[in-house]
């Protein structure tokens, strides 16, 4: 188990015990041998994620059937965050009662930020944070097939060449960032701000009039 950040556990479904192994205590954060008792462990999960813990144990006790989920939690620190992927069988008696529920959870934490840094990076610009030109190009699409339709404006940075001739490429990127910052901080939050590229820069207004679209521009400007 320690060899594979991996831990186990049991949960007496009649009396409403759970035993921890020593290695998924260990991942935890927390002393062997420590009585962790199922209030105490769900203070450490993450607010958003006890729903869906608790209907998914909830349908596995219904269904009889094998579950799986991934949660986010705090360590025994209460400081640090961990990634777990659960998977567990539920065992029954003669007459189909639920009697125990064993299950392993293994700490997935770095292939879970791997996997959310690429699913960011698929849609927004690395450099600023703010969409590429894929989400922009999908989101002119999704407007496009809407009755009021939306407002495009196109912003770039006059001589931004000079920027870099003269600065160099790292004043380049931070002028970059800041016009990226200063124009999001003036856009509301249904407007979407993406980078085509370079000093390029579109702002998609959906459901807008011309009218509104240049004094949004005029502000930005």
């Amino acid at each position: 188990e320690r060899m594979t950040a991996t831990g186990t556990w049991q949960w007496s479904v009649r009396d409403g015990t759970v035993l921890w192994s020593e290695s998924l205590l260990d991942l935890f954060g927390i002393p062997r041998g420590t009585a962790l008792d199922y209030a105490q462990y769900r203070s450490l999960l993450h607010p958003d994620d006890v729903g869906m813990i608790e209907d998914t144990l909830a349908t596995a006790l219904r269904t009889l059937e094998p579950f799986t989920y991934t949660h986010r939690m705090m360590l025994g620190d209460r400081r640090t965050e961990r990634v777990f992927e659960c998977f567990g069988e539920v065992f029954a008696d003669a007459a189909g009662v639920p009697t125990r529920v064993l299950g392993t959870a293994h700490d997935v934490t770095e292939a879970y930020r791997a996997r959310q840094e690429l699913a960011f990076l698929a849609d927004h610009d690395p450099l600023t944070g703010v969409a590429n030109r894929r989400r922009i190009t999908g989101w002119l699409a999704e407007c496009a097939a809407r009755p009021d339709g939306a407002a495009l404006l196109l912003v770039d940075i006059d001589n931004f060449k000079d920027i870099n001739d003269l600065r160099g490429h790292a004043v380049g990127d931070r002028v970059i960032r800041e016009v990226a910052h200063a124009i999001k901080a003036r856009v509301g939050p249904d407007v979407l701000l993406g980078r085509l590229g370079g000093d390029e820069f579109a702002v998609i207004l959906p459901n807008a009039t011309a009218c509104v679209a240049m004094r949004l521009a005029e502000t930005l400007c």
